[in-house]
């Protein structure tokens, strides 16, 4: 069921470089992969923006965010107390692992925000060995989040931020030493990716699935508008409500640029 509600700030702290962390104070559930639309209470941005959940306990709904725009410089600026308004759970999340599986997680930047709920929810749930990759433009951050909760943590950074591995994180993982492997980053990093898995970068021939989150720009993310379709089985399927998850294999990855 998708609610309407307004919401407190409980916290709202930088952890990272133009990347913070909200916790609100709402007990509503999702599963792995949704997300909630939030609106400021200011006049502008007029459209609520999308944001994947990060976390959730019995009293409170976390985000991580990154600023970039009008909206999110503004929501930075909040403070403990004021108010917010939450519509969601929305979207399809991620589909569980078969029992026993080896899986491994791949987050680019603030893409990791939709993995860390996946991570636990795998491990309270789910007999399977993860592995998880994360790969930043820059300072890595929000690494103790996953640290505890997987067999193994592979950090890269683009830029020099010793002791991670310098280079993209697709550079780093096999694909063929696991049987399910979820994605979520950006455009770049999931067709490099996909390449690599299902296309001729996989030599070894070995059937992997694939899933991935998808962004794009949204307006009223509840499928209504038809405003963040992506070609998907020849179809155009809309990411708010068809997704944002998808199997990579029936994606686009032609026309998804």
């Amino acid at each position: 069921m998708i609610i309407h509600k307004k919401a407190g700030i409980l916290e709202n702290t930088r952890v990272g470089e133009n990347i913070f962390h909200l916790t609100l104070d709402f007990s509503y559930a999702a599963l792995p992969g949704q997300f909630y639309l939030l609106k400021l209470p200011f006049p502008e941005p007029l459209l609520a923006r999308p944001f994947s959940v990060f976390e959730l306990s019995e009293r409170s709904i976390g985000f991580l965010y990154q600023t970039k725009g009008v909206g999110t410089n503004l929501l930075s600026a909040m403070a403990k107390g004021e108010m917010l308004t939450l519509t969601g759970p929305l979207g399809n999340g991620w589909q569980l692992p078969n029992t026993k599986e080896k899986v491994a997680l791949i987050g680019g930047g603030i893409g990791l925000v939709s993995l860390n709920m996946l991570t636990r929810e795998i491990n309270s749930k789910n007999n399977s060995e993860v592995d998880i990759y994360l790969g930043f433009s820059k300072k890595p951050f929000t690494l103790e989040s996953f640290s505890k909760i997987t067999h193994k943590v592979v950090v890269s950074s683009e830029g020099k931020n010793e002791p991670f591995l310098q280079g993209k994180i697709t550079e780093f993982i096999n694909p063929s030493d696991y049987d399910t492997i979820y994605a979520c980053g950006p455009r770049p990093m999931l067709k490099t990716l996909y390449s690599k898995v299902i296309g001729e970068g996989n030599k070894n021939n070995k059937p992997i699935d694939l899933w991935v989150s998808l962004e794009e720009k949204m307006a009223c993310g509840i499928g209504s508008c038809w405003g963040c379709v992506v070609k998907v089985k020849g179809e155009y399927k809309r990411v708010c409500r068809d997704g944002p998850v998808f199997n990579a294999r029936e994606v686009d990855w032609d026309e998804y640029s």
